[in-house]
């Protein structure tokens, strides 16, 4: 039994790899055969482009066969989750594919893959810079909708983001923005010019998996499509382990 292992975060978490479901950290290495291991600090860098199958290291301990998939945290679940937005028929002749991954840390990933290689890859910070912000001004953070679609607004003259985020900024200080509000506007200016630009790692009318679940998907989700993209949703357990089965198989 192959493992699909989350070493994001303070703790690790595993999921079956043959659809057993999760494993408890303190019999993680019970029963199993090998572990693909996403976000460890043994992860490495990556230099693109570069070919799927060179995004691993294989290691033996104890008797344990381990692949370790190279950083950033969350490629696994970037490679599922394009997977998981296939038709499978299409593994035969493999397409291009474009993923975005909204992480519980706070930061999203883009990445983009032809020919069986990553191309293309993007880290952005985006809702650590949003909870900043809020400090910085005591605010607060909601699901608005329409504070959120008038930030996204903001963004579609193709401005200076340091321009629009100022904008709100001052409308925040003199009292014009309130509330969730005042998250929610900030969020759309963040998101929209990220997702402008995490679109352009792809091809143009490209679909994208957005992977992640909370309110940042859902708000990536929301603005790719005012922005004219298609989008499918994935759950992020899922992708890990569709992306973790992908990288046992090519060992």
């Amino acid at each position: 039994m192959w493992l699909a292992v989350d070493a994001e975060g303070p703790g690790a978490r595993a999921w079956s790899l043959d659809g057993g479901g999760p494993v408890a950290g303190a019999s993680l290495h019970a029963g199993a055969e090998g572990l693909v291991i996403d976000g460890g600090a043994k992860a490495y860098d990556i230099a693109l482009p570069s070919p799927l199958s060179a995004l691993i290291r294989s290691d033996t301990a104890n008797g344990l066969q381990t692949l370790q998939v190279a950083r950033p945290a969350g490629l696994a679940r970037l490679v599922g989750g394009s997977r998981l937005a296939r038709n499978p028929a299409q593994d035969a002749n493999p397409r291009p594919w474009h993923a975005c991954l909204c992480r519980g840390d706070g930061q999203t990933l883009w990445a983009y893959g032809a020919e069986g290689q990553l191309r293309r890859l993007s880290v952005q910070p985006v809702a650590q810079v949003l909870q900043e912000h809020l400090r910085s001004l005591a605010a607060e953070d909601g699901d608005d909708d329409l504070g959120f679609e008038r930030g996204l607004s903001l963004t579609e003259a193709e401005r200076d983001p340091e321009a629009d985020l100022a904008q709100v900024i001052d409308e925040a200080r003199s009292g014009r923005l309130k509330g969730e509000a005042v998250g929610a506007n900030l969020a759309g200016v963040l998101i929209g010019h990220d997702a402008t630009k995490g679109i352009r790692l792809g091809r143009p009318g490209q679909p994208v998996a957005v992977i992640g679940e909370g309110l940042l998907a859902q708000r990536y989700a929301i603005a790719l499509g005012r922005f004219g993209v298609a989008v499918r949703r994935i759950d992020p357990v899922r992708a890990l382990v569709a992306g973790a089965a992908f990288f046992a198989q090519r060992e």
